[in-house]
């Protein structure tokens, strides 16, 4: 066997042992609250009961989990608030928050989250936007790299009283159907230049 041919295969090896141990990991938010499914490079994180879970979540997760994070989907919680930070130093790509009884993000309530590619917050009692939006102009393009999907339908959303900033030029999606907009600024939408 020749040298290069033992070299790809001691790296081919390596590499699965890899996957398999961060497949093989404990998932650590395995309980009445929560489901984790695991694959072998991805965690994703179910939680659709009443519970007492506080932000900021998941901070016991192993660094292998945090940083192959698929999604986090946080149904019927009845969470009102999202404070700042509540997901920081997390990495995923979906975050699905829908059926609480979020009413208000604070400024910076997504801020510290990478690779986030989807965020879903349909049927809470959002009524404004500024907060969320505003969290989104003091982030970079790498931060917000790929990021792509925003809903917010179902909610209570009355007043588009500010500009999308230039970082979200590429959300492709953008849903704020079923809310009870009565005003609309008239440049929100101008940085949006891929809807």
């Amino acid at each position: 066997m020749s040298p290069n041919i033992l070299r790809y295969f001691i790296k081919f090896f390596l590499m699965l042992n890899i996957l398999i141990m961060i497949g093989a990991q404990k998932c650590v938010f395995s309980n009445e609250e929560c489901d984790c499914s695991t694959s072998i490079i991805e965690y994703s994180i179910i939680c659709n009961k009443p519970s007492t879970l506080s932000f900021p979540l998941f901070e016991n997760l192993t660094k292998i989990a945090r940083h192959n994070l698929f999604s986090i989907k946080l149904l019927n919680k009845n969470y009102k608030i999202i404070p700042k930070y509540a997901f920081q130093n997390l990495k995923m790509r979906l975050l699905v928050l829908t059926s609480n009884q979020i009413e208000e993000i604070s400024e910076g309530g997504f801020d510290r989250i990478l690779g986030l590619i989807e965020l879903n917050l349909n049927f809470n009692k959002i009524k404004n936007l500024r907060n969320l939006i505003n969290s989104f102009r003091g982030l970079n393009n790498s931060e917000l790299n790929g990021f792509i999907k925003l809903s917010f339908s179902n909610n209570e959303i009355t007043d588009l009283d500010f500009v999308f900033p230039l970082t979200l030029r590429f959300l492709i999606y953008l849903s704020l159907s079923n809310n009870k907009i009565i005003s609309i600024t008239s440049n929100v939408f101008d940085q949006l230049i891929s809807l």
